[in-house]
């Protein structure tokens, strides 16, 4: 088990690696990986204890949700980039309200085997609205993939590293 403030959430039904942030509304919210069903899911607390919580599915469609990573966007609402692992691709969750309730997916990267321990950080409205690092298991690369605000139709992709087998546990951050 692991203490979220005051509240106790259980571990297991969470999977590994959860990404947690606080929202724009000043409440934890929580993506992970649920390994019963294979999907992604978001936990929005409805208190700062998370004593109260709205658990929402994201995408289920095969195996999804792994290595996931959360942020809130320069629009003050979530994101999230995360492993489709049954098609091997590199996917976004873009909230359309604080708790995602609501939300599109988009598929960012689909050239061979991409996306796992992704890292997502929101940049500047103008340079890059989000930023996702990840690594690309068949080439052993570590990549970065610039996406829109809301929607993700043309990325911009670099190859940030290719010496070795890199890109693994990444994690990002704007300065």
């Amino acid at each position: 088990l692991a203490r979220l403030g005051h509240s106790v959430i259980d571990t297991q039904r969470l999977g590994s690696s959860p990404s947690i942030i606080v929202g724009a509304d000043g409440l934890p919210i929580l993506s992970y990986f649920q390994p019963v069903d294979g999907d992604l899911r978001v936990m929005h607390c409805r208190d700062p204890q998370c004593v109260a919580h709205e658990d929402t599915l994201i995408d289920s469609a095969g195996i999804v949700g792994e290595f996931s990573s959360i942020t809130i966007r320069n629009n003050g609402l979530p994101a999230i980039s995360y492993y489709d692992r049954s098609l091997g691709n590199l996917k976004l969750a873009y909230c359309l309200d604080a708790a995602c309730t609501t939300h599109s997916l988009a598929t960012v990267d689909s050239i061979g085997d991409v996306g796992q321990y992704t890292s997502l950080v929101s940049g500047d409205s103008t340079f890059a609205p989000l930023l996702v690092f990840y690594h690309d298991a068949g080439n052993g690369d570590l990549k970065s993939a610039k996406c829109g605000l809301t929607s993700c139709p043309s990325p911009t992709f670099v190859t940030l590293d290719s010496t070795g087998n890199v890109g693994k546990f990444a994690s990002a951050a704007v300065a």
